[in-house]
């Protein structure tokens, strides 16, 4: 009888292992799918003033609602708001006309999904 009980021993411990590998297996790749969600700023760049900022959806899920927020120079009253749906792999370009030559614009793109992203853009 006494390896019968090893045995059976040794069959939980294996389950057990196979168990926790398998809840941290789900617990990681959700994780991982969550930090990649959001925006990536492609290019930004000023002109006489007018600050042209392109993002593209770097996530897996159509972003809506993303908020441009000009924090210095003077933030506007509403902030630039997409509120077009925003496919995956898909660029859109907007443009802010209130930054001012030679003045240094931030601004905070908040996507509806991911992180919100800091963004300076020095105008000439």
């Amino acid at each position: 009888m006494k390896g019968v009980s090893e045995v059976v021993a040794m069959v939980m411990m294996l389950v057990i292992t196979l168990a926790l590998a398998g809840t941290a297996y789900v617990f990681i790749s959700g994780a991982f799918t969550r930090q990649t969600q959001g925006v990536e700023v492609v290019d930004s760049y000023c002109v006489g003033g007018n600050v042209t900022i392109q993002y593209r959806n770097v996530g897996t899920a159509t972003l809506a609602n993303v908020m441009i927020n000009r924090i210095t120079p003077t933030p506007p009253q509403n902030p630039i708001n997409i509120t077009n749906n925003i496919a995956p792999g898909t660029s859109v370009t907007v443009t802010d006309s209130g930054c001012g030559a030679g003045n240094l614009c931030t601004y905070r793109i908040i996507p509806n999904i991911g992180r919100a992203i800091p963004l300076s853009v020095q105008c000439t």
